[in-house]
């Protein structure tokens, strides 16, 4: 018979093997002992036995020879003792150290527990509970509790017996932060990777095998209690995937050598599109007053561009994939060094909530990735309200952050915004002028974005090529217009908050 049915039967015959022992020994321990050797012994001989119709006259012929084994091996215990020749016993440190290894490999046992093992295991041995309280409190059946500490016991006798080698991540976790582009989103996926180490590296863990949860434990040197709530995180986000106890990673991860191939492919592609674009702008004038006009044309026709890549690209890989907690956009992991082109704070349209006015920014310039992540709700708030002309309080905290982050200044009383502020019927008067050079652009972006796919589906496993390729495709576009930005930046006399624009309806 094969193991698995015979575990199916002695599980249904618990109550009967426990109440055999009991009956021919003198304590329930004793009786504890005896029932998990009858088990064990059957157990270990499943191929002997023929089939389902004798395998109970198997079971009861073990339990017959080990308890009159049992009996056996108690008689030889009764012997005279002198009591004056036993010598006296006492803790001596030799002691105390073995005890106290002894009580932390057991404690490390416990740790590897999987959740159910470990509770039923925490109170029966150490709450002091029976294993019908047990069985009423987890809604168990008796016989499957009793199984359950049987499994305990023989996982632990094993396991303290065992080397345990923890992973290079207990002592050097690995660098990891979450990406995503998104068609919308109002929720902030990468938060839990930004605030704490250990999911990324979970992910990271369980990217090129599936893992048992013990696996992780030791991979990353964090006790299974702590873990469970990380991944069952991660499982709610999307981002593993578990199946029959074990855990595999389901987002594409991308590394250096992603990025180093990335970046060689895309190089004579951008130098190539990047002069014709500069050519192209050169003769553009923007229907509008504003500062460095010929930094706002580049600035406005790169938004048109990746605006029309990015709607054409959702509609190559198949629409927008729909995320947790209603978003809609694909997500990725980057174990890669920083570079220049990474470092970016983008948004097309950050409305207030009256969608009267919008603030778009393709931030590149470190100082303008600051002042951007200093934009909180309230600070926008007042910001889009001062692009409207409407009254605000010059003393209010948000006004005096926007005044100390060089977005506004005040003189005489007057507020002034400090970058272009336009109306939508300027902004689309824009669109028309540079309708050909943002078409060049969206062919160039769509041309890199087939590169990053291709080179996607090199990098990652069959069963993540299609998330991958997609992730691939959408999430490059922002590192090439980072790329862009880098190659062409020098062009330009930039003015103060050169990546933000204003926007106000006419």
């Amino acid at each position: 018979m094969n193991k698995n049915t015979v575990f199916n039967l002695l599980s249904d015959s618990l109550t009967a093997i426990y109440g055999f022992a009991y009956a021919r020994t003198d304590n329930a321990e004793d009786a504890e002992d005896l029932a998990e050797d009858i088990i064990t012994e059957v157990a270990a001989r499943a191929e002997s036995i023929r089939s389902e119709d004798s395998f109970y006259g198997f079971m009861w012929e073990v339990a017959k020879n080990l308890s009159a084994r049992y009996f056996r091996n108690k008689s030889r215990c009764f012997c005279a003792y002198d009591d004056n020749a036993i010598p006296a016993v006492t803790n001596t440190t030799e002691h105390e150290l073995i005890a106290n290894e002894e009580i932390m490999l057991l404690r490390r046992e416990l740790s590897l527990l999987a959740e159910r093992h470990r509770s039923i295991t925490v109170k029966y041995y150490i709450e002091g509970k029976s294993c019908i309280a047990i069985a009423a409190e987890t809604g168990l059946s008796y016989s499957l509790v009793r199984y359950i500490l049987y499994e305990t016991r023989k996982i632990l006798k094993e396991g303290v017996n065992m080397e345990r080698t923890y992973g290079e991540r207990s002592y050097s976790p690995q660098q990891f932060e979450l990406y995503g582009y998104f068609a919308y989103s109002n929720y902030d996926h990468s938060k839990p990777f930004r605030e704490r180490k250990l999911p990324g590296n979970i992910l990271l863990a369980a990217y090129d095998r599936h893992r048992t949860l013990q696996e992780l434990s030791l991979e990353l040197g964090v006790s299974a209690p702590y873990l469970e709530d990380e991944i069952n995180m991660l499982i709610s986000e999307g981002l593993l995937s578990e199946t029959k106890g074990k855990y595999v990673t389901s987002l594409p991860i991308f590394d250096d050598e992603f990025f180093d191939r990335f970046e060689k492919a895309a190089e004579p592609i951008i130098k190539k599109a990047s002069d014709e674009i500069s050519s192209m702008l050169k003769n553009i004038i923007l229907p509008m007053n504003v500062v460095s006009s010929q930094w706002m044309a580049f600035l406005l026709a790169m938004r048109f561009g990746i605006l029309k890549a990015t709607h054409s690209g959702w509609e190559h890989i198949g629409g927008t994939p729909i995320l947790p907690h209603g978003s809609q956009g694909v997500l990725f992991g980057k174990t890669a060094r920083q570079r220049d082109y990474m470092l970016m704070n983008i948004n097309a349209f950050n409305y207030n909530a009256e969608h009267t006015a919008y603030i778009t920014h393709y931030c590149y310039d470190r100082s303008d990735i600051k002042r951007a992540e200093s934009l909180d709700w309230a600070r926008h708030k007042a910001l889009t309200d001062i692009m409207l002309g409407r009254n605000v309080d010059i003393n209010s905290k948000s006004v005096l952050m926007l005044i100390e982050n060089g977005f506004i200044s005040i003189e005489n009383n007057k507020i002034s915004v400090l970058f272009p502020v336009i109306t939508e019927n300027e902004m689309r008067a824009a669109k028309n002028t540079l309708e050909e050079v943002s078409v060049r652009i969206a062919e160039m972006f769509n041309i890199l974005s087939e590169c990053a796919e291709d080179l996607a589906y090199t990098q990652v496993s069959r069963s993540l090529k299609d998330t991958a390729g997609k992730a691939a495709y959408m999430g490059m576009m922002p590192f090439a217009l980072g790329m862009v930005y880098e190659q062409i930046k020098d062009e330009f006399v930039l003015p103060p908050n050169s990546s933000f624009v204003g926007v106000v309806k006419s």
